[in-house]
């Protein structure tokens, strides 16, 4: 979160960065999640590069331009919605909510204006067992990183645990533990913490976190950027996503490899052998998620 916050400080005007940071607390009051808090925070930043204004002061001119320009960026190939651009406009409509109407919860003060018109479309993901990635496209991608132990790691141990995005990427070097039979990542998720187990990728990520400059503080990110500019700072997801694109296209793969697709794939390979409880309990799934 610290990360996350400098940037936001350094970046925004005082007006921006103290009113995100309002809304950032009022999330902790929800209980709300980590990730979830992070993932907010990020999109907030983006969106007031975006505005170049103060929030306070925005119209629903400003909100019609915001929306087509998250389109614009953020759309498929085809102009329609994606999960990101889903994203970016629902914090959007919870943020203006909070601000203009003081709650985040539409069931309790609905939109105000500004927002009101603003539609969503859901993504609907449509999986083929064609696209799920297998050992041998895992084994494809760990080969072409090479010396890079990070990325070696990430991908080792995402198509592992098959968290969601926002969880693999906020873990902190305190949480990750090892022992006889591997290591434990302690994740925090929209349905709550929560322990994974590791056993497979123990080796890649013992070699990395070995070799990890912050090794001896227990703060850090475990997955830092290593781009100059950004040097020891969280990975984000557009950055995350990038690595992945890029590794895959050096593997010469021809599936969709994002960080979904491993949570996709690591869920139902583990869905062979491990029960229905298992399953909610391992991906942080509520009761009423449909699997």
């Amino acid at each position: 979160m610290k990360g996350i916050k400098r940037k936001l400080q350094i970046e925004l005007s005082e007006n921006n960065s103290q009113l995100i940071d309002r809304y950032d607390m009022e999330m902790v009051r929800q209980s709300i999640a980590i990730a979830t808090r992070q993932k907010h925070l990020r999109t907030l930043l983006g969106l007031s590069r975006m505005l170049q204004k103060d929030w306070e002061d925005v119209t629903k001119h400003d909100m019609e331009n915001l929306v087509y320009e998250i389109i614009q960026k953020h759309s498929d190939e085809s102009g329609k919605e994606t999960n990101y651009s889903y994203d970016h406009k629902k914090v959007l409509k919870i943020f203006i909510r909070w601000l203009r109407l003081g709650s985040r919860e539409f069931v309790e003060v609905g939109d105000p204006p500004e927002t009101a018109q603003i539609r969503m479309r859901r993504v609907k993901d449509k999986i083929i067992r064609e696209d799920m990635l297998t050992k041998d496209d895992i084994s494809r991608l760990l080969h072409v990183c090479g010396e890079n132990g990070r990325d070696r790691a990430l991908i080792d141990c995402h198509y592992e645990v098959g968290t969601r995005p926002g969880e693999i990427l906020s873990i902190l070097i305190k949480h990750v533990k090892f022992d006889q039979y591997g290591a434990n990542l302690h994740v925090d998720g929209k349905t709550g913490p929560r322990t994974v187990r590791l056993i497979k990728s123990t080796p890649s990520l013992a070699s990395w976190m070995s070799n990890h400059p912050f090794k001896n503080n227990p703060d850090a990110p475990v997955w830092i950027n290593l781009n100059k500019n950004h040097y020891g700072e969280q990975l984000t997801y557009p950055a995350a996503r990038a690595m992945f694109a890029r590794r895959a296209k050096m593997a010469h793969l021809e599936k969709r490899v994002n960080l979904n697709m491993f949570r996709h794939s690591e869920a139902t390979n583990s869905a062979k052998f491990m029960t229905e409880a298992q399953l909610r309990k391992r991906h942080g799934w509520s009761p009423e998620s449909k699997m």
